[in-house]
């Protein structure tokens, strides 16, 4: 992810000099965000374990398409023949459970690129999670879900006055169909404590530590012994929309970070639905983290 024009940039930013620098890897990756962020696409995409399904109450009839720019900003950028991408505007959509557990009844957010919603209703659970910490001992703790928002519209709302920007994702997007208003599921996986979803894009997100675990080597160390070997990796439910992103493309999933695309697995099947498996790489933002 790190392009030849911003290392170029930080070479000539450090200047000529005999002594030997050491530089932070931070200031690189600025100055590498500045260089990719006008020509990186920008999608959406929420976490796979426990996407909470939002009912949007009063929305009748077929869903409707509205095409938005690949960036807000530079809304000229084409990426594979696309400047463009499509929402579609069904009366169910689907959020990360992160921002629906800090919902609250009677607030009023913004779903992006759509509407603001005041939410009526929000039902919740408890389910038990099993903890292995040594591989022997299981123990187990309760953690409230959210399962289930209601919500109404509010067409006439200003984005700029809610505090909370939600991406969302349509009901096709983890496997159901959303039609006239009501969901078609499985009333046996309904019935499962643990509800297996299968979205058309899936995406393992991976993110790559720093060479080493030291700062700097020393007098007397052992390079092996400082090697980082430590990989993040998640999962989450994308854009539909990344379909037709190419490989090695650089790309921003929004409050996740920028991407480059390692790899496209587009399974053939027999019926209308694709299933698209991508793989990307974290690239670093410079921001330091706490």
């Amino acid at each position: 992810g790190l392009d030849p024009a911003p290392l170029r940039d930080f070479m000539i930013r450090m200047g000529a000099s005999k002594a030997i620098n050491f530089m932070e890897w931070e200031k690189l990756w600025a100055i590498n965000r500045q260089h990719i962020d006008p020509k990186a696409p920008r999608f959406w995409a929420i976490d796979d374990r426990h996407p909470v399904r939002v009912v949007l109450d009063g929305v009748q009839g077929e869903a409707t398409n509205k095409v938005v720019p690949l960036h807000r900003k530079f809304k000229d950028l084409t990426v594979a023949g696309h400047s463009n991408k499509t929402l579609n505007l069904t009366p169910i959509v689907y959020i990360d459970q992160r921002d629906a557990n800090q919902s609250f009844i009677g607030e009023e957010v913004t779903l992006m690129s759509r509407a603001n919603i005041v939410i009526n209703n929000i039902t919740r659970r408890r389910r038990r999670v099993r903890e292995n910490g040594d591989g022997e001992e299981e123990d187990e703790e309760e953690e409230s879900i959210v399962t289930e928002i209601r919500a109404t519209l509010n067409l006439t709302g200003d984005f700029k006055r809610t505090k909370r920007k939600i991406q969302w994702l349509d009901a096709r997007c983890v496997g159901r169909r959303a039609i006239g208003g009501e969901e078609e599921v499985d009333d046996e996986a309904e019935e499962q404590e643990e509800e297996q979803v299968e979205p058309i894009v899936q995406l393992v997100l991976r993110e790559y530590g720093p060479l080493l675990t030291k700062d700097k080597i020393e007098e007397g160390d052992q390079i092996d012994d400082f090697i980082n070997t430590d990989i993040k990796q998640t999962t989450a439910i994308g854009d539909p929309n990344l379909e037709f992103i190419p490989r090695n493309t650089t790309i921003q999933l929004e409050r996740w970070g920028y991407y480059r695309v390692d790899a496209i697995d587009r399974p053939i099947t027999n019926n209308s639905t694709r299933r698209i498996k991508i793989s990307l790489i974290k690239i670093p933002d410079g921001k330091t983290k706490k």
